[in-house]
């Protein structure tokens, strides 16, 4: 009898989701698993069987991270907090695992061992199904590796793939490491995220199209060249590709939009339209300049895939590029108090800056500030001597402050476990606003400045891209479900805040590490949204089985 022929069909996002991302098919293929954010901002684990048209969320998983599989298809390991955790899909609370600093992705093998990746400087780790303390499972060789990524078990339980960042290079190196050793097998270049597909393939992403490459598992090898089977896949950043494979032979994806085009659109208090700010294009994150004449903006080339800052001038509808590095990705532009220079973040090769360069676009840029992982400025205190940034040089982010006077002097303002960021400082210079996820969700914080002091929670329902109004009256914030939210506070000798009032409620341009994709009018009555072009389309999973068919039909 000739082959089947694949069949493919959608998992279509339900009316009670605001959004769904990272599908995680089971091994047998008969359940996706992913992440899914209702409509009062909580996001958690949901599961559906491909035989049902529903899927249904795991009680006990909000602010869940990327769920994945047991071998057996019966219950689903994920990251929240600073802990590892499994539920039975089938009924039943979660149970910890283990403790750990950051988590990302993991990988359930045969012989009931989980590894999991971290964030910059980690190697993969590994620890048991049933609990336990995690250990190394390979080892970071020398300054010229970031971190290793991406762990993905092969059939065998023993050995498995990993990806590993290099400073020499843009692209990842695919390695296959065995339990037990440190030792590791170099396959070849890789770009980014990659999973194993039975019977002997590697699947992984190349500009939004999905690859699947010929690899024996035995030999450790690639056996043949890569062939493409399915187009326009979603993608976060360089390697953050939204896919997942069964052993039964199908796979899902989550497509791209219907347009990748967005628009900086300026809307009033209530959300009301008011007009786009410039022509549509792939912008990103983006700043207001003090003065309300300019705006500062990340945008994508579509053409070289290069990301580059421009400056938007609103009285004269011009745009001036300010930056010109082909190699380098860059983003998170800020605004001088003065606005007579911007600061930006670059990352070249594994290797990221943070830079300022002159507004004006006649000058080069300089570096400021070099760690060992992102970092990226959120705004300017003390006439322009202070900067608050984020730093990712370790697992979780943290507040710190650069001095322009003492430039090698980094303080950590908050440093803990959890991660913090998006700091700002208000307009009086007494207090600092930023998010935190000690509660197991990111949340709006405020402090006392430069001294340390007392700690006040702002937001109820989650909340992210704090800023002030230009006179401190003010907290902006964007809640989990996409909800603009308005703060009345009291600055002085104490710091009061009233209830948060929710404005409106968009649906912003999706991204990997988010800055600033709202920002308010001095005066707070009017604000600037990158939000997606037109109507967005139904947001679904595209599942494709029996996709090894038509490689046997020809």
């Amino acid at each position: 009898a000739p082959p089947p022929s694949p069949i493919r069909f959608s998992v279509m996002r339900q009316p009670e989701m605001i959004s769904m991302t990272w599908p995680a098919l089971s091994p047998d293929g008969s359940m996706i698993a992913f992440i899914a954010t209702d409509s009062s901002g909580v996001g958690r684990i949901w599961v559906r069987t491909l035989r049902s048209l529903n899927a249904t969320p795991l009680a006990g998983t909000e602010g869940s991270g990327r769920p994945f599989w047991s071998p057996d298809s019966r219950q689903l390991a994920y990251f929240t907090g600073q802990q590892l955790k499994k539920i039975p899909t089938g009924g039943g609370p979660p149970q910890l695992i283990c403790e750990v600093r950051g988590g990302a992705d993991g990988s359930w093998g045969a012989k009931d061992v989980i590894l999991f990746d971290g964030g910059q400087g980690d190697s993969i780790r590994q620890v048991s199904a049933s609990g336990g303390v995690a250990s190394g499972a390979t080892m970071i060789a020398d300054s010229t590796e970031i971190f290793h990524s991406w762990p993905c078990f092969l059939p065998d339980g023993d050995h498995f793939l990993y990806t590993v960042d290099l400073i020499s290079r843009g692209d990842s190196e695919l390695r296959v490491g065995k339990l037990g050793s440190m030792e590791a097998k170099v396959v070849g270049p890789v770009g980014g995220r990659t999973l194993y597909a039975a019977p002997g393939y590697v699947f992984y992403c190349a500009e939004q199209t999905l690859m699947a490459r010929p690899f024996d598992a035995k030999k450790l090898e690639f056996i043949g060249e890569p062939f493409p089977v399915a187009e326009k896949v979603e993608t976060q950043g360089n390697s953050q590709t939204l896919f997942s494979v069964s052993s039964t032979g199908a796979f899902a994806f989550l497509p791209t939009g219907t347009s990748a085009l967005a628009s900086l659109l300026w809307v009033d208090r209530t959300g009301k339209e008011l007009g786009a700010l410039c022509p549509p294009g792939l912008y990103r994150d983006f700043d207001i300049s003090p003065d309300g004449t300019r705006v500062v903006y990340g945008a994508l080339d579509p053409a070289t895939r290069s990301q580059d800052i421009w400056v938007w001038d609103i009285r004269r509808s011009v745009a001036t590029k300010l930056t010109f590095d082909p190699d380098a990705e860059e983003l998170w532009p800020v605004w001088s108090p003065d606005g007579l220079r911007v600061v930006y973040s670059t990352d070249k090769n594994g290797v990221f800056s943070m830079m300022q360069v002159p507004s004006s676009g006649g000058g080069r840029p300089d570096s400021l500030h070099q760690g060992k992982g992102p970092s990226g400025a959120h705004g300017w205190a003390a006439g322009g001597r202070l900067l608050t940034f984020t730093n990712f040089d370790v697992t979780a982010g943290d507040v710190c402050i650069y001095s322009f006077d003492k430039p090698a002097e980094i303080e950590r303002y908050v440093a803990t476990d959890f991660s913090e960021g998006a700091a700002k400082i208000s307009p009086d210079g007494h207090w600092i606003a930023y998010t935190s996820d000690e509660s197991g969700r990111g949340e709006i914080y405020v402090q006392s400045f430069p001294e340390h002091g007392g700690k006040w929670q702002v937001s109820t329902q989650g909340g992210d891209q704090v800023s002030w109004r230009a006179d401190g009256k003010e907290l902006y914030y964007v809640t989990r479900a996409g909800e603009v939210t308005a703060v009345p506070v009291t600055t002085g000798e104490t710091f009061e805040a009233g209830i948060p009032q929710p404005l409106f409620t968009r649906r912003f341009t999706r991204g990997t590490i988010i800055r600033n994709r709202f920002a308010a009018s001095a005066d707070g009555q009017k604000f600037l949204l990158n939000v997606p072009l037109g109507s967005a389309a139904p947001q679904t999973f595209t599942v494709v089985m029996g996709w090894q068919g038509e490689l046997e039909r020809k």
